[in-house]
């Protein structure tokens, strides 16, 4: 069980589709059941209040101490180096004035400790061992003669690092071609695609870097059965995201467990993870 002083909440980047939202409030509801204690969540884009509203007003519910955040996101970027913290600090800097005319619908409860401290944890990546749990799951598909990973892509500078250092981790210990290929850069995966073909590859396994399902990875289904129409001779293994394979899905509480402060205790007001 969690210290009863200690709050948790998720905060995944959000979506116009309503599969993310209901996986990550079943997933707070699971955690807040096994750990006996508060677990809500909050989206970054697409909420009907910003990030920084919805974290103010989980925080005024609670009558605990800390409230850890824990970015759902599989690498850094914009978002987890950027626009999270903005919003966290934003958050912190308004929990002790007056509640705003559009949280008035939400009175929190009468206080008897100060507002509790906000500490954001590393994202979740950080929690994974990514390159060798995509190893394993490409294991399971002897047939596939070619790799593609298929990221979403970060535009700030070097945000594609971590997942450039996955891939070389995941083709150091495959026999066959791996690459990446980064659907916010137009094009890309079809491109990557068509080149494995052209180099004779019949069978090509596409692995979504993504946790959940969403319009997104509908679209990048939809461009792979495009190219699959046009190439009959290939087969297309599409692999599903993260958090929604089967196999997988029990992994996902176990990251997040992971990813949380083991002593849940704070040290000290940093964003550091104390273990």
């Amino acid at each position: 069980m969690l210290n009863l002083t200690t709050a948790y909440l998720l905060v995944s980047h959000g979506s116009r589709d309503p599969r993310p939202q209901a996986t990550i409030a079943a997933l707070a509801q699971h955690l807040s059941e096994v750990w006996a204690c508060p677990v809500g969540w909050a989206i970054l884009e697409f909420g009907q209040a910003s990030l920084a509203v919805q974290i103010k007003q989980f925080a005024r519910r609670q009558q605990v101490e800390q409230i850890y955040l824990l970015p759902l996101f599989l690498s850094s970027g914009v978002h987890v180096c950027d626009d999270i913290p903005e919003q966290v600090s934003i958050a912190r800097s308004g929990l002790s004035q007056a509640i705003a005319p559009q949280e008035a619908g939400l009175s929190p409860l009468p206080r008897v400790k100060p507002f509790p401290k906000l500490v954001t944890l590393p994202h979740l990546g950080t929690a994974i061992d990514v390159a060798r749990s995509a190893w394993e799951r490409m294991q399971q598909y002897p047939e596939v003669d070619a790799w593609i990973t298929i990221a979403h892509g970060s535009r700030r500078v070097g945000g594609n690092a971590e997942i450039e250092a996955i891939a070389t981790r995941i083709q150091s210990q495959m026999s066959c071609p791996h690459r990446v290929a980064y659907w916010s850069q137009a094009g890309q995966v079809s491109e990557q695609i068509q080149e494995l073909l052209a180099r004779g590859h019949q069978t090509i396994g596409l692995l979504p870097h993504f946790l959940f399902p969403g319009r997104l990875t509908d679209a990048i289904h939809t461009t792979i059965q495009a190219i699959a129409a046009q190439s009959p001779e290939a087969t297309f293994v599409y692999l599903k995201t993260w958090g929604e394979a089967d196999e997988w899905r029990h992994n996902l509480v176990d990251w997040i467990i992971e990813a949380t402060p083991s002593d849940r205790s704070v040290a000290d007001s940093s964003n550091q993870r104390t273990r």
